[in-house]
C-alpha cells in the first residue's frame, strides 16, 4: 500500500493551558461510515504516478457566469469560512482553506449529511497537517452547495481522527476540523478574499477588473497550491499562499538559515500553534521588510519551525491587510487596499 501526502497547515494559535491532540473517531464510528461504502468501481478516479497518487473530480457541473458574493465568516478563529451545505442535509461551515490540497472534512459531517465513504484498494491516503499525519478515507456526496452554487459528485476526505482540547488529563471538547481546499478555489475564473469587507466572492467565468491601485503579483499553481514570489533581504521563495494559515510569514528552519535569519530568531520568542495531526511549536520573531513579488510589506512576524512539507507560507494574519484577489484566468494575485 502507497501513501499519499495531502497538505493543509496551521489554522489557529494554540489557547494558554490547554493541548491539542488527535484521537481515533472510534471503531462505532468507523462502522457507521462503512455502513454504506463505495466500492472501487462505483467511485471511480484513477491510480497514476505508478500507484503513488489518484486523480478524480472534486466536484462535476457548471459554474454560474456572474459572479456571487456570500459573507466570509470568521468563527475558525478570525479565519475565513464559508457555509457548504451538503446533500440539502447539512450545513457545515468550512475553512476557505487555499493551502489543503483537498477538502476535508470531520466524521461527524460525513455521517450527518449522508456521505458515502470510499477505502480505495490500491492507495492509503493520509493528510499531513501541522502536527503531523493522520489517515483518512474519502467520502462523496451527492451534491454540495457553496454561495448558493450547486456542485454534484463533491469528494473529501474524511477524517478518520478528531481534534481533542485537553485541560491537564481532562477532555474539554472536540474541535471541528472542516476545510474547503484549493481544488475549489481552482475550478473558478477568481475567487475574492474580502477580509475588510468579510466577503467571499466565487465568479465562474466573468474575467475580473482589479482597481487602479490594485498591486499585481505573478501566481502560480503547482501540485493543487498557490504560490507567489517572497522577498526577503536578498532573498527570494516561492510561497504558498495558505488562506487556512493563522500565521503572517512561515519559513521553515532551513529557509531562516539561508536567508541569513536565524540571529532573528534565536532573539525572537516562542509560538504554539494547532491543526491536523494536532499541536507544533515555533519560533517567532520580526522582519521590518520583505516584498510579495514588487509589493513592500513592513513590520511582519514570521514564525518558524522545522518542517519537510513547508518551505514557506503567506497566511491571513497577512493577507487580511487587504482585498486579495486570486485571478485564475491572468496567473495573478491582486491586493487592493480596504474600501478599493
Amino acid at each position: 500500500m502507497v501513501k499519499a501526502l495531502l497538505l493543509s497547515a496551521a489554522l489557529a494559535f494554540a489557547a494558554a493551558g490547554c493541548t491539542y491532540v488527535s484521537s481515533p473517531i472510534g471503531t462505532n464510528a468507523e462502522r457507521r461510515l462503512l455502513s454504506n461504502r463505495l466500492s472501487d468501481a462505483e467511485f471511480g478516479g484513477q491510480t497514476t504516478d505508478g500507484g503513488k497518487s489518484m486523480r478524480f473530480a472534486v466536484f462535476e457541473g457548471a459554474l454560474p457566469v456572474a459572479p456571487v458574493s456570500v459573507p466570509m465568516l470568521q468563527s475558525y478563529h478570525d479565519l475565513p469560512g464559508v457555509n457548504v451545505r451538503l446533500n440539502g442535509k447539512r450545513t457545515v461551515e468550512m475553512l476557505a482553506d487555499t493551502g489543503a490540497q483537498l477538502c476535508i472534512l470531520d466524521a461527524d459531517a460525513v455521517l450527518a449529511a449522508g456521505g458515502r465513504a470510499h477505502v480505495p484498494s490500491r492507495i492509503q491516503v493520509s493528510v499531513t497537517g501541522i502536527g503531523g499525519n493522520e489517515e483518512a478515507w474519502l467520502a462523496r456526496f451527492d451534491k454540495a452547495e457553496v454561495a448558493g452554487i450547486e456542485l454534484p459528485n463533491f469528494t473529501t476526505l474524511v477524517r478518520r481522527q478528531k481534534t481533542v482540547v485537553r485541560l491537564g488529563p481532562l477532555a474539554v471538547r472536540t474541535m471541528a476540523i472542516n476545510l474547503l481546499g484549493c481544488p475549489v478555489f481552482l475550478a473558478f475564473d477568481h475567487v475574492t478574499f474580502d477580509y475588510p469587507g468579510r466577503r467571499l466572492i466565487f465568479s465562474g467565468h466573468t474575467p475580473f477588473v482589479p482597481s487602479h491601485n490594485a498591486r499585481r503579483i505573478p501566481l502560480t499553481v503547482s501540485g493543487q497550491l498557490i504560490y507567489v514570489p517572497l522577498h526577503i533581504g536578498k532573498k527570494t521563495v516561492q510561497a504558498m499562499v495558505d488562506t487556512g494559515a493563522k500565521d503572517q510569514i512561515f519559513l521553515n528552519t532551513k529557509t531562516v538559515q539561508t536567508f541569513g535569519l536565524h540571529p532573528f530568531a534565536q532573539a525572537g520568542g516562542s509560538y504554539r500553534a494547532i491543526g491536523l495531526g494536532g499541536e507544533t511549536a515555533g519560533r517567532q520573531f520580526l522582519v521590518p521588510l520583505a516584498f510579495l513579488g514588487e509589493a513592500p510589506v513592513r513590520n511582519i512576524t514570521v514564525d518558524t519551525a522545522e518542517s519537510e512539507a513547508w518551505q514557506a507560507r503567506i497566511g491571513s494574519e497577512l493577507l487580511q491587510r487587504w482585498k486579495v484577489t486570486f485571478d485564475f484566468r491572468s496567473g495573478a494575485l491582486w491586493l487592493e487596499s480596504p474600501g478599493s
